[in-house]
């Protein structure tokens, strides 16, 4: 639907200003799909590492550590 601007911004809004329903993890995660659905590796992987770190012994962090060595 060529809306990816306004999905990125949603997303970065919903890291930002993370709420218990959507976690600022969850939003970085959902944004690294997004960058990587685009064919944005050094974004998706950058989103990720972030979302790696940010949650080391959490959901979202394994999540993204699995996906970062998905790619490796």
């Amino acid at each position: 639907m060529d809306r990816d601007a306004q999905a990125i911004d949603l997303y970065n809004a919903l890291a930002a200003k993370p709420s218990e329903t959507v976690p600022a993890t969850v939003a970085q995660l959902d944004l690294a799909d997004l960058f990587a659905g685009k064919q944005d590796g050094p974004g998706a992987d950058a989103v990720g590492q972030g979302s790696r770190d940010a949650d080391k012994d959490g959901m979202a962090g394994s999540i993204a550590a699995q996906k970062l060595g998905a790619k490796q």
